[in-house]
C-alpha cells in the first residue's frame, strides 16, 4: 500500500445513522438506533482488522477478497 494515504474511518453517530436510513427509506424505531450505532462500530473494527492481514497478489483468495 505504498503511496496510499491511510485515513481513519469516521465513527457513525445517530444522527447520521438517522440520516442515511432516511435516504434509504428504512423506517427504524428510534430505541433500535443506539444498537445500530454500535453494530455499525463494531464493523468497522472487523474491517480494520482484516486490511491488517498481508494477502500475497499470487494467492487464490487474493483473488476472492473484496475491500
Amino acid at each position: 500500500m505504498s503511496g496510499e494515504i491511510e485515513t481513519k474511518p469516521v465513527r457513525p453517530t445517530a444522527d447520521g445513522v438517522r440520516a442515511r436510513l432516511a435516504e434509504a427509506g428504512i423506517d427504524v424505531p428510534e430505541a433500535c438506533v443506539a444498537g445500530t450505532v454500535a453494530n455499525l462500530i463494531v464493523l468497522q473494527d472487523h474491517v480494520a482488522v482484516l486490511r491488517t492481514f498481508p494477502i500475497d497478489d499470487h494467492s487464490r483468495s487474493a483473488l476472492e477478497f473484496r475491500v
